[in-house]
C-alpha cells in the first residue's frame, strides 16, 4: 500500500483487513519498505489473541416471564439468533457471540471471571463482592455494559467508585416517561460503534417511552448519542483498560418499541 511523499514530521494511517482462520497467539509484522539510514525502525511487531468466541455474560435483572419478557431476552438473541437460547441452553459453536443468561440472584464469582464482556440487564444493584469483582475485571481489560431500565437503583450505581473514579460515564437520575415517546437522533451518534447508524438505519423511527435522567458526566464520561430532547441515550467512558457504555433505557418492550426495529 503506497503512502506517498511524506513531510518531516507528518503522519499518515494506513489500515489492512486480515480474517484470522485460527484462534490464538498471533505475531503481526509491519514492515515500511523504505530504504534511508535507520532500517531498524521500519518495522514493528505485535502479539495479537484471536478470540475462538466471544463469551458474553447476561445477568437479568427482571427475569420473571417469558423469554421475550425479560430484561435479557432480546439482547441475548440479538447476539446469537439461535432457538436454542429458549432452552437456556448455549447458542452453538457457529456464532462468534457466545451469550449466557443468568438471573442477577443467581450471579456467581466464576461467572465474572470466564466473560469477557459483561451486560447488566436492569440489575437493581449486585453484591458488594460481585461489584468489586466486575470493577476488577473491566478496570483489567473487560467490557461492560449497563442498561438502565426502571429497576435500576441509582444509589447503587451512583457510589459505584473505584481507583477510576465513578465507574459509570453519567450519573443516573430518576425515571422520565413520555406516552408520545421520544426517537434517538441520529445527528448525535458521535461513538464509533453507532457509525453505521448514523448514516443508514431506521432506529431513529424507534420511540423510548421510559429512560433514565442522567446528572453531570463523570471524569472521561462521553456522550455517545442523545434522544430528540437531548437527554443521554448512550454514553461511554475508558475505564482501566476496559469499557463501560450506559445506556438509558432497557432494550425490551418495557421501554418502548425498540425490540420491533431490526
Amino acid at each position: 500500500t503506497p503512502v506517498g511523499q511524506l513531510l518531516p514530521g507528518q503522519q499518515t494511517v494506513v489500515e489492512f483487513r486480515h480474517h484470522f482462520t485460527q484462534p490464538g497467539s498471533h505475531v503481526i509484522r509491519a514492515t515500511i519498505e523504505a530504504r534511508d539510514d535507520l532500517p531498524t525502525d521500519n518495522r514493528n511487531e505485535m502479539v495479537m489473541h484471536v478470540q475462538e468466541r466471544m463469551p458474553v455474560l447476561l445477568i437479568d435483572g427482571n427475569p420473571a416471564g417469558s423469554f421475550f419478557e425479560r430484561a435479557s431476552g432480546y439482547m441475548a438473541l440479538a447476539l446469537a439468533p439461535s432457538s436454542a437460547l429458549f432452552a437456556g441452553k448455549t447458542a452453538g459453536e457457529k456464532f462468534l457471540m457466545d451469550p449466557r443468561v443468568v438471573p442477577a440472584s443467581q450471579v456467581k464469582s466464576a461467572d465474572i471471571e470466564e466473560a469477557k464482556v459483561i451486560i447488566l440487564a436492569d440489575v437493581p444493584r449486585l453484591p458488594e463482592r460481585i461489584a468489586a469483582q466486575v470493577l476488577t475485571r473491566v478496570t483489567s481489560g473487560a467490557g461492560l455494559l449497563v442498561i438502565a431500565g426502571p429497576r435500576a437503583e441509582a444509589a447503587f450505581y451512583n457510589n459505584w467508585i473505584g481507583l477510576d473514579g465513578p465507574l459509570l460515564p453519567f450519573s443516573l437520575g430518576e425515571e422520565k416517561t413520555d406516552v408520545k415517546g421520544l426517537s434517538p437522533a441520529p445527528s448525535t451518534f458521535v461513538h464509533e460503534s453507532l457509525t453505521l447508524f448514523a448514516k443508514r438505519s431506521d432506529l431513529a423511527d424507534s420511540m423510548v417511552k421510559r429512560w433514565r435522567s442522567t446528572g453531570e458526566a463523570n471524569e472521561h464520561g462521553v456522550q455517545a448519542a442523545a434522544l430528540s430532547n437531548g437527554d443521554v441515550f448512550l454514553a461511554t467512558r475508558l475505564y482501566g483498560s476496559g469499557r463501560v457504555v450506559m445506556s438509558t433505557c432497557a432494550f425490551d418492550a418495557r421501554a418502548g418499541n425498540l425490540p420491533e426495529i431490526g
